[in-house]
């Protein structure tokens, strides 16, 4: 569930030597990344190695389109074009479909998963019917 997706970015952060509160971009049908998520007024900026890239100038500037893709993991390692799990639209609201509160791999459910390569708006929901049952990853966020 929301839980488990927000311990493995607490989790991948640390492995990372990231300090602070991580959690998941995620919803369900309890809850949406924009009702759980702190709003920060500030810019939200990708991990880079030494290269400061700012996704965001804030949270209203995160839901309306980014600058640029998160396109890296926790260390800096530039990932490419990766499914990431996210059952959100670019709002923060929930989507409808989340892999039974994601608590399911089932082939026969679908959910909505971002682009890590994607910008604009589309970041969190490149497609709309993602098999439950295929490989993603997370986007985590510093609370």
């Amino acid at each position: 569930g929301v839980a488990g997706a927000d311990a493995i970015c607490q989790m991948r952060a640390s492995a990372a030597g990231l300090r602070g509160t991580f959690r998941a971009w995620v919803s369900d049908s309890t809850s949406s990344a924009a009702s759980r998520l702190v709003h920060h007024t500030g810019p939200y900026y990708r991990v880079d190695g030494t290269t400061v890239r700012i996704l965001s100038n804030d949270w209203t500037d995160l839901t309306d389109t980014i600058a640029v893709a998160f396109a890296t993991d926790e260390f800096g390692v530039t990932q490419g074009n990766q499914m990431v799990w996210t059952a959100t639209d670019f709002t923060g609201a929930y989507t409808g479909a989340s892999c039974s509160n994601w608590t399911s791999t089932s082939a026969a459910l679908t959910t909505t998963v971002g682009n890590s390569s994607a910008g604009s708006t589309t970041w969190t929901a490149w497609n709309t019917a993602y098999a439950c049952n295929l490989a993603a990853r997370l986007f985590c966020l510093e609370q």
